[in-house]
């Protein structure tokens, strides 16, 4: 039961260090400061996919924003603009999201999630 404690313990005080290390800015810092490194573009994604699931619209837009113009060949490119038109959306920038999901189907048309965007890029068009 002791090591199941110390255990809860380490894991609680591991998460909160986490959540400092990225409300604070530092995972942003280190990324960017690693930007040369495989691992970057995925970690940037990853990062305003964190934000986006809680809500932090505005960071996740510069996580995403960030990801396509430092990493513009990566694989990423596609996802974060996908989400950047999402946040366009929740956000209420709909003329926005329409472009964002056009410059999808123009430039990645064989986009895993095409069909869906094809879709949201008409119900804005006649919103």
């Amino acid at each position: 039961m002791k090591k199941f404690i110390i255990f809860l313990v380490v894991i609680v005080a591991i998460c909160f260090w986490a959540i400092d290390y990225v409300k604070s800015g530092k995972l942003q810092n280190y990324i960017d400061s690693n930007s040369d490194k495989s691992w970057a573009p995925k970690a940037q994604y990853n990062l305003g996919m964190l934000y986006f699931t809680a809500s932090k619209y505005e960071k996740a837009d510069y996580c995403f924003r960030h990801s396509t113009e430092t990493y513009p060949t990566s694989s990423y490119v596609v996802e974060s603009l996908y989400q950047m038109g999402n946040i366009c959306e929740e956000t209420n920038k709909l003329q926005q999201a329409r472009e964002i999901y056009k410059k999808i189907l123009d430039d990645f048309p064989n986009y895993r999630k095409s069909e869906l965007i094809r879709k949201k890029y008409n119900f804005l068009l006649n919103y």
